[in-house]
């Protein structure tokens, strides 16, 4: 399997092989990026490439607050998306795309991970890629209510803790730790907040003691439900494509 066939520059990892096209396939090409980056580092399969990879991508991705000017810490879901005209067709970058950016750039002591914080404390965590001059906190969107806002207190301590700033978010631990656990104890069949868990726990753990406690009870509880090779059979229910790369490269890896 060559993950360069899987990989849409766009946007980060696809979930059909040699899409290349500039449409994205799916809206969380950066996560499933991570997530299988991850998966090879575990097996001793990741590079400097790799990385070079993921910086190129979150690159791209950043959101641009005029033609020539892009802005950091402030992604698009797709390239260039912020350039649209019409700024209500342009969707706002996800928390999980933003935790994924993060989580990488923190195991890696790439900017990425700082710029993220920054933005988030400068912009009263808005995240508004369709306006990034004057990010909104409510708008209408066909007839119904939206917000950039990204104030969950899970995402305000992760960013914050992982992106230097760790003083200010440090009593918003608990509640990140039931947040996880939560996502741990979901039904078998639900999957995606696992992967993120996956993601959070397994690019920081070594950062400090009270992310290595967060690991080891959500590595337990996965454990307990899936078996010792939780990782495989998770990815085996989120990736229905059997030759997903994040479904073979999560293989016989125990955690």
């Amino acid at each position: 399997m060559n993950i360069k066939d899987w990989i849409n520059l766009s946007h980060g990892l696809e979930l059909k092989k040699n899409d290349k096209t500039n449409n994205r396939g799916n809206e969380n090409g950066i996560l499933f990026l991570v997530e299988a980056f991850l998966l090879m580092y575990l097996k001793g399969q990741l590079n400097q490439e790799h990385i070079n990879i993921f910086t190129q991508i979150v690159s791209n991705l950043e959101a641009y607050s005029s033609e020539t000017s892009q802005v950091r810490g402030l992604y698009d879901r797709g390239a260039k998306e912020s350039l649209n005209p019409n700024k209500l067709d342009i969707r706002l970058i996800s928390h999980d795309n933003l935790t994924s950016i993060s989580s990488f750039a923190a195991k890696f002591n790439l900017t990425q991970v700082s710029d993220i914080a920054k933005h988030a404390l400068l912009n009263q965590f808005r995240f508004d890629n369709a306006q990034p001059n004057n990010e909104r906190f409510f708008f209408k969107k066909d007839g119904k209510w939206n917000t950039s806002l990204q104030i969950h207190p899970r995402d305000v301590f992760f960013w914050l803790y992982i992106g230097g700033f760790s003083a200010i978010s440090i009593l918003m631990w608990p509640i990140f730790l039931i947040t996880q656990i939560v996502a741990c104890s979901s039904p078998k069949e639900e999957t995606s907040g696992k992967l993120l868990v996956f993601v959070r726990l397994e690019s920081t753990y070594r950062k400090s003691w009270l992310l290595r406690l967060t690991r080891w009870i959500c590595y337990k509880k996965l454990k307990n439900m899936y078996g010792k090779n939780w990782i495989n059979e998770i990815m085996k229910i989120y990736f229905t494509n059997p030759d997903h790369p994040c479904r073979i490269l999560s293989e016989g890896i125990e955690l």
